[in-house]
């Protein structure tokens, strides 16, 4: 859910720091109990990659969108499978299209 979805269904966005560090964006999801993540692939590689990654609990994610780059699809198991993001999705596009051009889930072809 991006910035424009938030305000207008009420919805709490949570950020845990003033630029990314993967420890930081851990807690904040296992703290507050959130279900949607959004970030780059390096982002999401550095959160599986973090020394204590198993020791936060992220069984409330099931949700998030994943741009910026091309990600590989062993990431993209990774995510389902170890951050509980079953419905993650995949987009591409320009701001000129506002934003979103294409977008895809982990189980299209």
């Amino acid at each position: 859910m991006g910035t424009m979805g938030c305000v207008t269904k009420g919805a709490t966005m949570v950020f845990p720091g003033e630029g990314f560090d993967a420890g930081a964006t851990l807690r904040a999801v296992a703290q507050e109990r959130c279900t949607g993540l959004y970030g780059v692939p390096t982002m999401f590689v550095a959160m599986l990659d973090h020394a204590d990654f198993s020791s936060f609990d992220l069984s409330s994610l099931r949700t998030g969108i994943m741009a910026g780059s091309p990600c590989p699809i062993e990431v993209m198991k990774k995510v389902v499978s170890l951050m509980h993001m079953a419905q993650v999705t995949i987009a591409y596009g320009m701001t000129e299209t506002s934003p979103v051009s294409f977008q895809s889930s982990v189980d299209d072809p």
